[in-house]
């Protein structure tokens, strides 16, 4: 959190009179920034995810028993609703964009919380995390096209 060890004492790095985690600082961490990560950073990809899951059991099962006009206009629904989320993947990677949302959600968390410690440990980090998504998009190849696979893999490499 950009707090620096003068003298044996954590203070914010952007005030220096400020004493990391205590008064003002402490309230401002519990009130905004830990209620900020759970809600931006974990809810909103869960709730997502919990979404898309429930849509698409429900479309598994009226394909089961329906065929014809109502499936498709339920498939239509979907695909207005959460078409933004599913779009280009193949079927069984429909919660692909929630895998791509926590990478960047990952990367962002790396850069905050070891802006700290020093920028060749985030730049190690950072490698090791695009390399472990790069080997993920690599073997399970989630898009339905192969030429979006290689673009991706190409852009992961190139991050890399």
């Amino acid at each position: 959190m950009n707090c620096v060890n003068i003298e044996g004492e954590l203070r914010l790095f952007d005030d220096l009179e400020e004493l990391c985690y205590t008064g003002s600082h402490l309230m401002i961490v519990l009130t905004v920034s830990v209620p900020g990560l759970l809600g931006w950073a974990a809810g909103i990809p869960i709730y997502a995810l919990i979404k898309l899951n429930r849509n698409m059991e429900d479309l598994a099962e009226l394909k089961k028993v329906a065929a014809g006009k109502s499936f498709d206009d339920l498939q239509k629904s979907f695909n207005i609703r959460m078409g933004f989320l599913t779009a280009g993947y193949s079927d069984d990677y429909f919660f692909w964009e929630i895998v791509l949302l926590m990478r960047k959600t990952l990367v962002v968390l790396m850069i905050v919380f070891l802006s700290s410690v020093s920028s060749g440990v985030q730049s190690l980090t950072a490698i090791l995390v695009m390399t472990i998504f790069f080997g993920i998009q690599f073997k399970l190849q989630p898009y339905y096209d192969p030429a979006l696979n290689a673009m991706e893999g190409l852009s992961l490499f190139v991050i890399i």
